[in-house]
């Protein structure tokens, strides 16, 4: 999912805090980290992404035609 950046199948705040993290320079985010944050997919992730997470997991607000990500094997085989 969208945002979903520790694997779990949702978007929560420990995705949200992984993202922040990031914002901070705290955090790296993998390839396929990178594609389920970039939310408006602009091809930058970026503070806008992280506003839109927050939106989605607070308000129930999807983006449209971003509830999914293209992700191949091969990536789901490195994580």
């Amino acid at each position: 999912a969208m945002g979903d950046l520790n694997y779990d199948g949702r978007l929560t705040i420990d995705d949200l805090e992984f993202f922040l993290g990031f914002v901070e320079g705290k955090n790296q985010l993998s390839d396929l980290q990178k594609k389920l944050s970039d939310i408006n997919q602009d091809g930058n992730v970026t503070a806008k992404d992280g506003y839109a997470m927050l939106q989605m997991a607070y308000d129930d607000i999807w983006v449209e035609d971003s509830t999914f990500v293209e992700v191949t094997e091969e990536e789901l085989n490195n994580l």
